[in-house]
C-alpha cells in the first residue's frame, strides 16, 4: 500500500477515535482492531510485552506528523504521547482510497476504552486468531495479562459485543 494512503488512513483512524488518541499504546491497539475488522491500514502486527504492536506504525506517525496530518504531544513525566489530528489531518477520504469502513466504526465504538482494556481485548483477539479456545484461551490470557485480571470481564464483553470472537467470558 502506498505510504500516502497509509497516512490518510491513519488520519481517518484518529478522526474516528474522536480526533485524538491518548498514548501510542492505545493507538497500536486501535489500529490492530481497526485492521482486524476489515479496514486495511497497511501494517503488520506482532505480540510484544504490552500486547499487539506494529513496528511500522511509529514510522507512519512520524511521517504523518511531518506532513501535519497529526500532532504528537509528549508528557515527559508520564512518558505519554498523545496523537491528535493536525492542521492537514481532516478530509482525507479521497487520499485514503475508499477503505472498508468496518474498522473505523469499531474504533468509534472503542475510543472511550482505556489502553489497558484494549490491551486485554487485543490479546484475546490475537490468541483467538492463533487458535486458542476455552479453556486454554482464558488460561493463556491470565498467564500473559494476569496483572490486568480485573479488566478481563470487560474485554470479553467487548469481544462478544463486537463479534471479535465467538467465546464467552471465563
Amino acid at each position: 500500500m502506498d505510504k500516502l494512503v497509509r497516512l490518510a488512513r491513519l488520519s481517518l483512524l484518529i478522526e474516528a477515535a474522536g480526533g485524538q488518541v491518548e498514548g501510542r499504546k492505545k493507538l497500536h491497539k486501535l489500529a490492530y482492531l481497526c485492521q482486524r475488522t476489515g479496514t486495511d491500514l497497511g501494517h503488520g502486527f506482532a505480540f510484544h510485552m504490552y500486547g499487539v504492536y506494529s513496528p511500522s506504525l511509529p514510522h507512519d506517525v512520524e511521517a504523518a506528523r511531518a506532513w501535519e496530518y497529526v500532532t504528537e504531544t509528549v508528557d515527559p513525566k508520564a512518558g505519554k504521547y498523545d496523537i491528535a489530528l493536525g492542521a492537514k489531518g481532516k478530509h482525507h477520504e479521497q487520499e485514503a482510497d475508499s477503505p472498508n469502513p468496518a474498522g473505523l466504526t469499531l474504533v468509534r465504538a472503542l475510543a472511550g476504552e482505556s489502553a489497558a482494556v484494549l490491551e486485554v481485548l487485543t490479546t484475546i483477539v490475537y490468541l483467538w486468531d492463533a487458535g486458542y479456545r476455552e479453556p486454554k484461551l482464558g488460561a493463556k490470557l491470565l498467564e500473559l495479562k494476569g496483572h490486568l485480571e480485573s479488566l478481563v470481564p470487560r474485554a470479553f464483553e467487548l469481544a462478544q459485543r463486537h463479534a471479535l470472537t465467538e467465546t464467552s467470558s471465563p
